[in-house]
């Protein structure tokens, strides 16, 4: 690149974020501190999207290759392949970018030709990612996420804090934790934004990974990849939760009682499911099938205030002995050991001042365990 194209190439950087990235000096150009955040995640981008090159080329690449690949796509390829594995659907990534499903077929398949490689397979949302367009597409998303976080970090260099954290959360979580913890940040940050997801475990993982998430709250125990860590936030255990007109609320309940009525709970293959079923099995009864299945149970609560079914839930320190209104938990029944929940984010996530705010509020509301878990 020329000094001139240099030059014009810094300029426009200036007047598309409205701030001064070099200033003059008797040592000759000087990098101000908005430069070095934008070097900081620049070459945090780059490194990431080398790696996808190099796992677009294949094993054993050329440096010159990877290095013609990277620098042969556009704009426009990175952002529509990084929408595509952070939306998962093919017309959600569309609508998202504001483009016909056509344009963005069309823009993948331009990709699809430069890398060489099949990138894109037909399911019955249209299109998604094969396996290897997925490892690319991770990686170009975080490449894209850290673009993304140089005009936030701007802003918050002026003073200005706006910015959003994203976690994926499990009930436990999400119905009592992650409320205190918006509204604590929220009183120090009332401009800052809030994106609270309720996913499957493997949906937010995923996510996770391709940086669609910055935090996923979550109290399975996490078998967690190599660019992954967590550590343990607090505990929850399983109870049942009634209306306050049910036969059984007020008294002392044994497991034989929980039989003949229907009940509300999580899908079968969880965790928490398996473990309602062991409570029965290991007394030699039959275990009652839930009546409704969800992965969402704050929806059925007005149905189970008025009515006869029993809800499963996790509680945790925050809920304490405080149903909801109109409700109680089952006198003695505890449903297997208390449950750790975990926190975890990306090992390389360089968090903005909000996300760090944000983690640090939610480990004093917790008064976190040390105990940490890596992949």
């Amino acid at each position: 690149m020329t000094q001139p194209a240099a030059s014009l190439a810094i300029h426009s950087l200036e007047e598309l974020l409205g701030v001064t990235l070099f200033e003059r000096s008797p040592r000759g150009f000087v990098a101000t501190p908005y430069a070095r955040v934008i070097l900081q995640r620049g070459n945090r981008a780059f490194s990431l999207l080398t790696e996808a090159m190099s796992v677009a080329c294949g094993e054993g690449a050329e440096a010159s290759l990877i290095a013609r690949k990277l620098l042969g796509m556009t704009t426009a390829q990175l952002i529509a392949i990084s929408a595509l594995q952070c939306a998962r659907n093919f017309n959600a990534a569309a609508a998202e970018l504001a483009m016909q499903p056509q344009s963005l077929r069309r823009t993948l398949i331009a990709l699809e030709g430069w890398l060489g490689f099949p990138i894109l397979k037909s399911d019955d949302t249209g299109f998604i990612l094969t396996p290897k367009g997925q490892q690319v597409g991770q990686l170009i998303s975080r490449a894209v996420a850290e673009i993304k976080s140089v005009r936030t970090e701007i802003r918050e260099m002026d003073s200005k804090i706006d910015g959003t954290v994203v976690i994926g959360s499990v009930r436990a979580a999400a119905s009592h934790l992650i409320p205190e913890v918006i509204l604590r940040l929220n009183q120090q940050y009332p401009c800052g934004r809030f994106n609270v997801i309720r996913e499957s475990y493997d949906v937010m993982m995923e996510g996770l990974e391709a940086a669609r998430l910055d935090y996923v709250c979550t109290t399975l125990r996490p078998k967690l990849s190599p660019g992954l860590t967590g550590q343990v936030l607090a505990t929850s255990q399983l109870r049942v939760l009634c209306s306050a007109n049910h036969p059984l609320a007020g008294k002392e309940v044994n497991i034989t009682d929980l039989i003949d009525y229907p009940w509300v709970g999580p899908t079968g293959e969880t965790e928490a499911a398996m473990t309602f079923r062991q409570l029965f099995e290991q007394q030699g009864l039959t275990p009652p099938e839930f009546a409704i299945e969800t992965f969402a149970t704050e929806w059925t609560q007005d149905l189970v205030m008025r009515s006869n079914y029993l809800l499963l839930c996790r509680t945790t320190p925050f809920s304490g002995e405080i149903p909801p209104l109109g409700m109680v938990y089952l006198k003695g029944i505890v449903i297997g050991d208390p449950h750790p929940i975990w926190l975890i984010h990306r090992k390389d996530f360089r968090p903005t001042h909000f996300q760090t705010t944000f983690e640090n509020i939610l480990n004093s509301v917790c008064n976190a365990s040390p105990v940490l878990l890596t992949g």
